[in-house]
């Protein structure tokens, strides 16, 4: 997902899980219903009906953290589990 939005690419996930919770339905990409072929059929088509969309939908990607913010917030994560067991 992330790959996708640094590259301006909007993405079609399935409707559950943790695609879902980051790309927003119609804002960066679309969601279909999981396990229904029709319904991403459709989400696909829209693509090539409206050959803007990617172009629209490309440019509202969801944040990325940089490499740098990544590896803090795995640091304090790392650093408080340390606290806590020495204690």
């Amino acid at each position: 997902i992330h790959e996708a939005w640094l590259a301006r690419i909007p993405l079609v996930v399935s409707d559950r899980g943790g695609m879902a919770e980051l790309v927003k339905d119609g804002e960066n990409g679309f969601h279909f219903r999981l396990g229904d072929a029709d319904d991403l059929r459709r989400k696909l088509m829209r693509f090539v009906q409206d050959r803007s969309l990617v172009r629209v939908l490309g440019d509202r990607p969801g944040s990325v953290k940089s490499i740098q913010d990544n590896v803090d917030e795995m640091r304090m994560r790392y650093e408080a589990l340390f606290v806590g067991v020495a204690r």
